[in-house]
């Protein structure tokens, strides 16, 4: 979602974040056991999103390296 709103904040839209379709299971269970494979597959798609925000800086889409939600000041 970072790269998204940096996107569209490049290209002058002010967004709202709004995360939806998260990867998660119908039922949650905290087993007490390491998942080393889990854990392998769930950096390769960190590594894959911070290169993408890397790329997306680094090319001139976004004006910012981690593009976050901005305060409103009132």
């Amino acid at each position: 979602m970072p790269r998204t709103v940096g996107s569209f904040r490049k290209a002058g839209w002010q967004v709202t974040p709004y995360p939806v379709d998260f990867k998660t299971r119908k039922t949650q269970k905290f087993p007490l056991h390491f998942n080393l494979g889990g854990g392998v597959g769930s950096l390769g798609g960190a590594i894959h999103e911070y290169l993408g925000l890397l790329s997306y800086w680094m090319s001139g889409k976004t004006d910012e390296l981690f593009p976050g939600p901005r305060q409103v000041m009132n």
